[in-house]
């Protein structure tokens, strides 16, 4: 189709995490990522969320099982220059971003 723009699609990932009490460690995917309250974003797909805090038992979350949102993020052209650039990370290809996003709070329960 003449004057029709491929892209790359490019999957990213966004999760804001709170906990009670608040400072619990977050593990996704293994990696600790901080503590909470927290946000992460990526294009590496969330699979597993362990939130731990000394005295408290550790709330491990099945990812897939949380409700995420999709949405469709503008093409580059309609990007601010500075985000442009990340084009070049994907060897020069037009890249459109698909991006998953969800947020969590979680109740830890005391230790006896």
């Amino acid at each position: 189709m003449l004057g029709v723009e491929e892209y790359k699609t490019v999957t990213c990932y966004s999760l804001d995490i709170d906990s009670s009490p608040p400072g619990a460690a977050v593990h996704l995917n293994g990696e600790h990522i901080g503590n909470t309250p927290i946000g992460w974003s990526g294009e590496k797909e969330a699979t597993s969320l362990v939130i731990k805090k000394s005295g408290y038992e550790d709330k491990e979350v099945m990812v897939d099982d949380l409700d995420w949102a999709v949405k469709e993020a503008a093409p580059p052209y309609q990007w601010p220059e500075e985000l442009e650039k990340s084009d070049e990370r994907y060897d020069g290809e037009k890249v459109r971003y698909k991006i998953y996003e969800t947020s969590l709070s979680v109740i830890l329960e005391k230790v006896d």
